[in-house]
């Protein structure tokens, strides 16, 4: 019988509050992508639920590859992991499966999906990255290896700046320019246009569904930058109030560690702040009073920063 050696491939995970996104890299040829939408965070699924969505994931992969595979090297950048607990029960459940056990020790890495973001926007070992998708999330890392976080505790603690929280701000600035208790703003035109309702009243049968969901708030963001470019006062104020929060993660990340006089990369992570040109110019005129800082959009998938971590 024939035997057929397995091709070995170094595999990116890139596991978000949306979305899954996996990268598998051939030592020669074209990467291979997987991108399906998330069921439900690590605090959602717990470390059985996610790693055994993950790896139905990994075996659709494997099957798109359409040969016999072995990963060499596996990184995951995992949303939600956030203390060493977690990361624990994570792994316990990592090793149950052969596509994570069967790659090289020295290159299986487990770490929070912000700082493969990191990874991919700068080449720099030390700085820092602010998230800003639909959650919001802050991470620094120091010339010493020294570690700081922020944010990062979900919808109910934090998201403070995110694309969940510029979509909340903007339907309870159109309920208090209904009631009265704030002033009109192009918002109520914009919302009710987008889930065609004529109330506040109207909405609520929609925005508390089971099918609504936190992505579909923080998609609410782009009516702020609408809003906003037409020169609305309240759209206006709260992308500044969004940048001011994403800055203050950042400022107080810098001021927890030890960066010197050094210029800090500071990595802009995540599709809200990365598509939202009046949220993004904002952050960018406060970021210019700190000298400090050397902000980068990133412009890489964040998988890709996973793969730098196994390539060295």
């Amino acid at each position: 019988m024939r035997y057929t050696l397995p091709m070995m491939y170094l595999l990116g995970i890139d596991i978000g509050g949306t979305k899954h996104h996996l990268r598998a890299r051939p030592n020669t040829g074209r990467d291979v992508d997987f991108i399906v939408p998330s069921n439900g965070n690590l605090y959602a699924l717990g470390a059985v639920g996610m790693v055994k969505e993950l790896s139905a994931h990994v075996a659709t992969l494997k099957r798109k590859l359409r040969a016999p595979v072995k990963f060499s090297g596996v990184a995951i950048g995992m949303s939600g992991l956030d203390d060493v607990r977690a990361e624990r029960a994570v792994h316990r459940e990592l090793v149950k499966h052969g596509w994570w056990k069967n790659a090289d020790p020295d290159r299986r890495r487990l770490v929070n999906d912000i700082q493969i973001g990191m990874r991919a926007g700068t080449s720099s070992h030390h700085g820092i990255a602010i998230i800003s998708g639909t959650g919001s999330n802050g991470y620094a890392i120091d010339q010493s290896g020294k570690e700081a976080w922020v944010s990062g505790r979900g919808m109910h603690m934090s998201d403070e700046g995110s694309g969940f929280w510029i979509g909340v701000e903007c339907l309870r600035a159109v309920r208090k320019a209904e009631d009265g208790r704030g002033q009109s703003t192009k918002l109520s035109h914009l919302v009710f246009r987008q889930f065609k309702v004529q109330s506040t009243a109207e909405l609520l049968s929609i925005i508390y569904s089971q099918s609504f969901g936190k992505r579909d708030l923080a998609e609410l963001n782009i009516l702020a930058e609408q809003a906003a470019t037409e020169g609305d006062r309240t759209a206006a104020t709260i992308l500044d109030e969004a940048a001011n929060e994403l800055l203050l993660m950042a400022v107080t990340l810098h001021k927890n560690l030890s960066f010197g006089r050094d210029r800090v990369d500071t990595v802009l992570i995540g599709g809200t702040i990365n598509n939202n040109a009046e949220f993004q110019r904002r952050f960018l005129a406060g970021a210019r009073r700190l000298r400090w800082m050397n902000p980068i959009l990133l412009t890489e998938a964040p998988v890709e920063g996973a793969l730098k971590l196994l390539e060295g």
